[in-house]
């Protein structure tokens, strides 16, 4: 959601900084076509119908990766996937919940991602 970008950004840019592409679509053809599609949970996409509903066909695609960006839960069925709790996030590597991101999307992209 553009009410997020300034949040979401530095996660993006660390996601393509280690070889992922990332991208913001919002049509069914891109997340079919996407190995993983990332949900970021705020304040603001929890009332969003556009990321339900990304979120619902991603989740039904088995693709599903979540970031919360707030101390508020996901909406319901979501809620019982886990969501990296990334509000506190400021870029360390070794940030517990940002090394469970990246196992989620190593296990849903293995090697294909872009080296270049």
């Amino acid at each position: 959601m553009q009410a997020d970008e300034e949040r979401v950004s530095p996660l993006a840019e660390a996601l393509r900084a280690r070889g992922y592409v990332v991208e913001q679509h919002d049509d069914e053809a891109a997340i079919d076509s996407a190995r993983a599609v990332i949900v970021v949970w705020s304040a603001h996409s929890i009332a969003s119908s556009r990321s339900r509903a990304r979120a619902a066909r991603a989740l039904d695609q088995d693709k599903l990766a979540q970031i919360a960006l707030d101390p508020s839960r996901a909406p319901m069925p979501f809620n019982m996937v886990h969501s990296a709790a990334l509000g506190d996030w400021a870029g360390e590597a070794d940030h517990h919940e940002w090394r469970q991101l990246l196992g989620r999307l190593a296990a849903l992209c293995g090697d294909e991602r872009d080296d270049g």
